[in-house]
């Protein structure tokens, strides 16, 4: 075991030169931490009388569309948000604040809801679509505006997206521990050109 975690975990183009002390670092930094982790679970498991269950569902969805709905999971709870640089406002400086939650639906559904200082209210639903096997947003605001986007990820950043006879919609959000950024663009010939529509500032509420 220690020969093949050894192989397995170095890099194919470097030499590998085996010997008792890359041998015992092995067994040192991965062997011996998994064994106690291991004992220890199961020595308590067995003091506890708790059993594994069997009769569990299956995961819906592929590693993927699990890995994409634990990262939204880390999205839930409270956030002051910051809009700016949008072009209906006065200026690209002014900012209207806000709040926003997020809260599972049911388990199934993550939902968004947002109140601005202006009395305006805005959500947004993120879901799974299993018949297209990926993810769609559903936006609606107190203009009474529905709104659907595509909903993917790719190098860190998840991007929303609509290609609707109005006009083409882009947003991209990057999360991070405490933090979201939502950047949304608009195109109004087909996606050809896109110019800057809004920024969004998410903000985790400590307390």
């Amino acid at each position: 075991d220690v020969m093949r975690w050894l192989f397995a975990a170095a890099p194919p183009a470097t030499n590998l030169n085996f010997g008792f002390g890359p041998g015992h670092e092995v067994v040192r930094r991965f062997f011996l931490p998994l064994w106690n982790t291991y004992a220890f679970l199961v020595t308590y498991a067995r003091v506890d009388g708790w059993l594994p269950q069997t009769d569990a569902p299956a995961s819906r969805g592929t590693l993927l569309d699990r890995w994409i709905r634990s990262r939204l999971d880390g999205l839930v709870g409270e956030w002051d948000v910051t809009m700016t640089h949008a072009w209906f406002l006065e200026s690209l400086d002014t900012e209207i604040h806000g709040s926003a939650t997020f809260e599972w639906l049911a388990d199934a559904f993550l939902v968004m809801r947002s109140h601005w200082e202006d009395g305006s209210t805005q959500e947004f639903v993120f879901g799974r679509n299993d018949a297209r096997e990926g993810f769609v947003a559903f936006s609606h605001d107190d203009r009474g505006v529905y709104r659907v986007f595509d909903m993917t990820f790719a190098a860190g950043e998840w991007t929303l997206l609509r290609e609707d006879p109005d006009f083409h919609q882009r947003i991209a959000l990057r999360i991070q521990p405490d933090r979201l950024e939502m950047q949304a663009d608009a195109s109004e010939d087909a996606g050809q050109t896109w110019r800057k529509d809004l920024d969004y500032f998410f903000e985790r509420r400590r307390g």
